[in-house]
């Protein structure tokens, strides 16, 4: 079983080294890895040149601004069974890839996501700690999806879906963001089971914003995910 690792980077000149270390001092070694840097206007991409290698390749995407588009080039860049995900921002633990593709030792397993930690922000964490534990208290038909900056899936199930549906559908069911994680896992969700992997953990920063900014996302994150939700309702009939 092939292990791709794939890196979403856009202006990460403060993080992305620290990104590429932890990768590659993973307890189990990844086959490839991919890093997509999209419309970078600072040092990112000359930072990462210094790593490369015959298993680790530079993809300097310029096209349509966002994340989706950055990760859509990628998954049509690797070329391993399993597809772990994580962004420039990001540290790994050491035993992050050995954790989060695990599972996939079971074939009805399709996807897996990971916990994440935030270094700049107890609030930030708070929401981390709802979302991954609290949350399926009181919450418990909530689907559990993983966020983006974490998961991993395989490759030939990603194919069967992909992304590329979610930029035709996004504006024609009215979300207010991409929301590409929530709608992966549920894409992926139709062909076999997402795990969450507590134990693959990485830690990130959250960017700054202001409280009534944050509390007007939260409130459209939560109109997305109904939406989303009633969308692949409307599939699986």
């Amino acid at each position: 079983m092939r292990l791709s690792i794939l890196i979403i980077a856009y202006n990460e000149e403060r993080n992305i080294e620290s990104c590429l270390k932890s990768v590659l001092n993973q307890t189990l070694k990844a086959d490839e890895i991919v890093i997509i840097a999209h419309n970078c206007t600072d040092q990112t991409e000359q930072l990462i040149k210094k790593y490369l290698t015959s298993a680790i390749k530079l993809i300097s995407y310029q096209g349509p601004a966002g994340q989706i588009f950055a990760r859509i080039k990628g998954f049509e860049e690797v070329s391993g069974d399993i597809i772990a995900c994580l962004d420039g921002d990001s540290v790994a633990q050491p035993d992050w890839l050995k954790e989060l593709t695990e599972p996939f030792s079971d074939p009805t397993v399709v996807g897996t996501g990971g916990f994440i930690t935030f270094t700049n922000s107890w609030l930030a964490n708070l929401s981390s700690y709802n979302f991954f534990f609290w949350q399926k208290f009181y919450k418990p038909k909530n689907i559990f999806y993983f966020w983006g900056a974490n998961f991993a899936c395989r490759l030939k199930t990603y194919q069967q879906g992909s992304l590329k549906q979610l930029a035709l559908i996004k504006d024609k069911i009215g979300l207010h963001y991409w929301a590409e994680d929530l709608f992966l896992a549920l894409e992926l969700k139709r062909f076999g089971k997402i795990i969450f992997t507590p134990k693959a953990r990485i830690k990130t920063v959250i960017k700054e914003s202001k409280t009534k900014d944050s509390f007007k996302k939260s409130f459209w994150q939560t109109q997305d995910y109904s939406k989303l939700t009633k969308y692949f309702k409307t599939l699986s009939k």
